[in-house]
């Protein structure tokens, strides 16, 4: 044991030798040029390193060192991103081709009115108010009081028509008053809007049987809208025993937060009840 101990004492005071001269040594910069020279031998050895394991890592450093590869990766990376863009493009395409086959199967289902598509080009950021800008005006035969609508249904009217565009004020905004129908009750009533977008509907008749489900459409009274359009469903119905009239909240089939096209119905004019004489011939037209 001590001749062990006899042979291991002189390489561990060596090695503390050695150890105690380095750091002397390297606090005086004596050992920076060989540092230097040891930093340049293992460079190439560090790079390559450090590219195998961002390649095995694949954080979007994918650099290997070998050009070969690297332009591989490089033509791989540009392909995927132009297939993305081309996919992207594609459902483009496909949102529009929907939009304008509901265009068309609103068409053929009242092939009577005229109508003049538009583009949603601006939408009301104000929670108070409710309107759309359209990429249609008078130069397009455009005029104020048309009706708006979609294939789902009523949208609103227009409020301000200049040249180039138009101001489509929606059924939700708070000033909208639009003479409805009960499509199974047959029973009248006055939608008005509300800018949550849940409609009321009030002055429904308080024998009607009306109830959550019942379709609502324009009644064409007052002669402001055509008759028929869709306008919603009844969400909930509110009546006392001593009331006069029934109350109901009426959820539209119109999402006003997608639309992108709206059909501007060109060939319905509405009617100004100012004029007492429309009035009357109206009444006349519709009791001969």
């Amino acid at each position: 044991m001590r001749n062990l101990l006899s042979r291991r004492l002189p390489v561990a005071s060596a090695l503390l030798f050695i150890s105690v001269l380095v750091v002397i040594l390297g606090q005086r910069g004596t050992l920076t040029p060989v540092r230097n020279a040891f930093g340049t031998v293992m460079a190439p050895f560090q790079t390559w390193g450090a590219g195998i394991f961002y390649a095995v890592r694949g954080d979007g450093s994918e650099v290997t060192g070998d050009p070969e590869i690297d332009q591989q990766i490089a033509e791989l990376e540009a392909e995927v991103e132009r297939l993305r863009n081309e996919n992207a493009e594609l459902k483009e395409i496909q949102a529009k081709a929907r939009i304008l086959e509901e265009q068309l199967d609103y068409a053929i289902e009242y092939p009577d009115r005229q109508v003049i598509l538009a583009d949603v080009i601006g939408r009301d950021p104000s929670p108070f108010l409710n309107f759309l800008i359209v990429n249609k005006g008078r130069n397009d035969g455009v005029e104020v009081g048309q009706t708006v609508v979609t294939s789902s249904g009523l949208v609103g009217v227009v409020q301000e028509a200049p040249t180039t565009y138009s101001k489509v004020l929606l059924i939700t905004d708070p000033s909208m008053r639009v003479n409805v129908r009960l499509q199974d009750a047959r029973a009248d009533g006055l939608l008005i809007g509300q800018t949550n977008e849940i409609l009321r509907l009030q002055f429904i008749q308080q024998e009607s049987d009306a109830g959550p489900g019942e379709v609502v459409v324009t009644s064409g009274l007052g002669a402001n809208y055509p008759p028929g359009i869709p306008v919603g469903t009844v969400s909930s119905v509110r009546f006392r025993e001593s009331d006069v009239f029934r109350e109901a909240e009426v959820k539209p089939f119109t999402d006003f937060e997608s639309l992108e096209v709206v059909q501007i119905i060109s060939n319905f004019t509405p009617l100004d009840i100012k004029d007492i004489d429309q009035v009357n011939q109206l009444i006349n037209d519709l009791g001969s």
